[in-house]
């Protein structure tokens, strides 16, 4: 395998666990929304197959806690940052940790702030973020 094969095969990887982090944040968020609204009946079979199909996306997905700010996120891909000129061009090279709130939104952080403490391993919950 060819060093430019691995590279794609590693952005593919990296795309589709971003994209599985933002699934499970938004789908646990509406699920829990519903059944809380009484919108959604347990016994429903529409919802025991999502709930099923989320399962194992679920039990998966790394959570971390941001105990000064009390929201819990699901943990996306790792990026590059690709900035070559202006005043950020310092951060050319740097990795960005990709984090998801359960609404949806998305943030990311120099990869050395994600581990410096700001963030601990999530508690089984979910919080939303408003």
């Amino acid at each position: 395998m060819t060093s430019e094969t691995s590279m794609r095969l590693l952005e593919a990887a990296a795309e589709l666990d971003d994209r599985v982090a933002r699934l499970v944040a938004a789908a646990e968020t509406a699920l829990a929304a519903a059944r809380s609204s009484g919108a959604l009946d347990a016994a429903d079979p529409a919802l025991k197959s999502l709930d099923a199909a989320l399962q194992p996306l679920s039990s998966s997905a790394r959570r971390v806690h941001h105990p000064k700010r009390g929201h819990t996120y699901v943990v996306g891909s790792t990026i590059e940052m690709q900035i070559s000129y202006g005043p950020y061009k310092g951060a050319e090279g740097k990795l960005v940790q990709v984090y998801h709130a359960p609404c949806g939104k998305a943030w990311g952080r120099f990869v050395e702030e994600f581990q410096d403490g700001r963030f601990i391993a999530a508690p089984t919950t979910v919080t939303t973020h408003e």
